[in-house]
């Protein structure tokens, strides 16, 4: 007699409160930090080479073609921002609660990323038809889709392996993957195979990692389940559809001020905007590798009967973001010149002033992804579309005011100020869920901030490179002597940890 399980009987997990020896308790915490290896492997192999290949291509195009390619890029990414519909988070959420539901969870999100990705093609061309795009515009937006395609092939079996904990599989296909793009790249480059076959190299490294992924897949035995019924459909629909709403209102917000600049300016201070803004995107890899590596986790702490443990997982977490994104930002503003003209080149050097703004997305950005994935793993992604709906409409606004007047500079500008908008919401939504959560976590970072700021406008005609670290270093020490390190913190961390292990799978 088979048994069909559907996705929506859900199998709680029920943590068993026990007493932990001290050799015990470190148990999570040496899997947290061995899992947080891998992920700072797979992004940071993402982000370096990411920047890289930006510097090669802003080169080789020049600022305006590569004005032109960034285009294409942000309208691809926003298009199929539906076909992404949430998948990976919601996958990793179901995947750490009901582990049985592997096979089915991911066949049910490969058939939903196929549906959405045809809907977001018909989308991406039809933009072009009505836009009078020429030849190459057409070839160029058809072979980014494909690439994309590929990518998003790959998310539900990656999704499989981040809620198994297997985050050596990720970093393997990560690594693979951008070794094999750096050398098509390179060598489009060196034989000027021009600009499409740019996008042609990205396509065959993300086949390339999909095939990868399907291997590790298949070696480890995740099988597919070939009975994927109506109701698991639209189950995974469901669940789904919030966050991949919110997801083309975020995506459509990041892209905002390119498109504007696109209408209202010329391709030059579409590159001058968005090649610094590209890389303060790159910047996310470090509240990624928390999410990536506390998502199983703090999901199946929300699967309990309380969200203590989660509201004190999510506080302690975001009091380091925030400690560690402010000198991130001024470090920033400090080597903008310097950062902007090494990856891009010398044409790029006005790119700074954009790069000096936008660089303070970066607390707010690290800040809201966490919050986010608490909406998420709570099941309250239904206020993700008011956050994002509200800050796209906001960015819209502040991009139109803005850029007619400062060019490239006010939409750095806009796009500071919505992130601002974005985190606040997102952290009241939270707030409304894990009780009593505040802003107070930010005072002592704030003032110690505040006092390394005033020493460095003294020491200014110094070494750039010293005033960084004896900056720096004032800094740390005033955390440290605010106690802003707690080891009754780190123990309470581990303990709630190790509360929610997860289940060995069979």
């Amino acid at each position: 007699m088979r048994l069909i399980v559907t996705l929506s009987s859900k199998i709680p997990f029920n943590a068993v409160e026990h007493t932990l020896s001290l050799k015990e308790n470190m148990i999570g915490l040496i899997r947290i930090a061995k899992n947080s290896t891998l992920v700072l492997i797979a992004r940071a192999t993402d982000v370096f080479s990411s920047l890289f290949i930006a510097g090669i291509l802003a080169r080789y195009l020049g600022v305006e073609d590569y004005g032109n390619y960034l285009f294409i890029i942000g309208l691809v990414l926003t298009t199929t921002s539906f076909a992404h519909l949430g998948l990976p988070q919601i996958l990793v959420r179901e995947m750490s609660q009901t582990r049985g539901l592997t096979g089915k969870l991911i066949q049910t999100g490969l058939l939903l990323t196929g549906v959405s990705f045809l809907l977001s093609t018909s989308i991406a061309l039809s933009i072009g038809v009505f836009s009078n795009w020429t030849s190459v515009m057409f070839i160029a937006v058809s072979v980014a889709l494909f690439s994309e395609l590929m990518s998003l092939l790959s998310g539900p079996f990656v999704s499989a392996f981040i809620s198994f904990e297997k985050m050596q599989y990720d970093a393997l296909a990560t690594i693979f993957n951008r070794v094999i793009m750096i050398g098509l790249v390179i060598g489009v480059v060196s034989r000027d195979l021009g600009f499409v076959s740019v996008f042609a190299s990205i396509t065959a490294a993300n086949s390339v990692r999909l095939l990868i992924v399907l291997y590790i897949s298949k070696r480890i035995k995740i099988k597919l389940d070939d009975a994927v019924t109506r109701q698991d459909f639209v189950y995974l629909l469901k669940e789904t559809l919030p966050i991949g709403i919110s997801l083309i209102l975020i995506q459509v917000y990041l892209y905002t001020n390119l498109f504007v600049l696109k209408m209202l300016k010329d391709p030059a201070e579409v590159a001058l905007f968005q090649a610094p803004f590209s890389i303060v995107l790159k910047l996310q890899v470090l509240p990624t590798l928390f999410i990536v590596v506390f998502e199983p986790v703090m999901a199946r702490m929300a699967a309990s009967e309380t969200f203590a443990d989660l509201k004190f997982v999510y506080m302690y977490i975001l009091k380091y973001l925030f400690i560690f994104s402010l000198p991130i930002a001024w470090v920033g503003v400090l080597l903008a010149k310097d950062i902007t003209t090494c990856i891009f080149g010398d044409g790029f050097l006005p790119a700074s002033i954009s790069f000096q703004i936008s660089i303070w997305m970066v607390v707010f950005q690290f800040l809201n992804i966490f919050s986010d994935m608490v909406l998420q793993v709570i099941s309250k992604q239904r206020y993700l579309i008011i956050s994002s709906g509200v800050v796209l409409l906001c960015n819209i606004a502040f991009s139109f005011a803005l850029i007619g007047q400062y060019g490239y500079v006010g939409g750095s500008i806009a796009a500071l100020m919505s992130a601002i908008i974005l985190f606040g919401l997102n952290f009241y939504f939270v707030s409304r869920y894990l009780k009593n959560v505040s802003l107070a976590f930010m005072i002592k970072p704030l003032l110690a901030f505040l006092v390394m700021v005033i020493f460095a406008c003294a020491l200014t005609g110094t070494n750039v490179l010293l005033i960084v670290f004896l900056g720096l270093t004032l800094y740390a020490g005033i955390l440290f002597k605010c106690n802003m390190f707690s080891k009754t913190e780190f123990e309470l961390l581990s303990n709630a940890i190790n509360k929610f292990e997860p289940r060995r799978i069979t």
